[in-house]
């Protein structure tokens, strides 16, 4: 694990950064993940090897993380996530511009296995549960000739698999650099989804104190929208 992607430490948890490209856990074994890179950076410093897994980032999805160093904590962590007390921030491109710049997502979705990610489904679905988030419009820029681009700030209400990605699809805005849910739009530019967990917000599991943390986008992608970035 690179100590620089790790941003906060104590006896209870660890914040770290990360990258796109690497799965929170993996079911292939001689694939690299954070769960086993965080493991061997605690052995390293001949700390047990424990490590609770709090809340999720997609596999392409890079962004602030926060993992359990014992039970107790990784027991209310997880219990703020369930609850959605904890405060999960993105920044993301999107195909165009979404109509109104302000406002609010609300859609069913449900898993797909066939397709490894989920779908938008009627409310009365027995799968389907309800996703939720606000977004903000903070720049609109051409990234490319003749394709535009906007960036979006989004406070995530529910954590749905793939929900950011398939909601802002679904409204004919997909994420650029997006394989799967932008075929034919946004999939051909970029070499990952632009999308960042750049602010993450939580009570801390031992001192009750209100945490946290921000980053920069590290997607070559957003270097267009820096300045747009508080």
């Amino acid at each position: 694990m690179d100590v620089n992607q790790i941003l906060y430490e104590d006896q209870d948890c660890i914040v770290c950064r990360k990258p796109a490209g690497i799965p929170t856990q993996s079911a292939k074994m001689a694939e690299q993940d954070m769960v086993s890179l965080l493991k061997n950076y605690r052995v390293s410093k001949k700390e047990p090897s424990y490590l609770g897994i709090c809340h999720r980032l997609d596999q392409p999805v890079e962004g602030i993380m926060v993992f359990a160093k014992n039970k107790e904590a990784a027991a209310f962590l997880s219990g703020q996530v369930a609850n959605r007390n904890v405060g999960k921030y993105y920044y993301a491109l999107i195909w165009g511009q979404i109509d109104p710049p302000l406002g609010e997502l609300v859609d069913y979705m449900k898993k797909d296995d066939k397709m490894h990610g989920s779908v938008i489904c009627i409310a009365s679905d027995p799968e389907g549960k309800i996703a939720h988030l606000s977004y903000q419009t903070i720049a609109t820029r051409m990234i490319q000739p003749e394709v535009e681009a906007s960036l979006v700030k989004i406070k995530l209400e529910t954590g749905r698999l793939h929900q950011i990605r398939l909601q802002f699809a679904n409204r004919k805005n997909p994420l650029i650099g997006d394989r799967k849910y932008g075929v034919g739009l946004s999939d051909r530019i970029g070499r990952t989804v632009a999308l960042c967990s750049y602010q993450l917000e939580f009570i801390h599991p031992k001192t009750q104190e209100w945490m946290k943390f921000c980053i920069r986008p590290q997607n070559p992608i957003f270097e267009l929208f820096l300045q747009d970035m508080q």
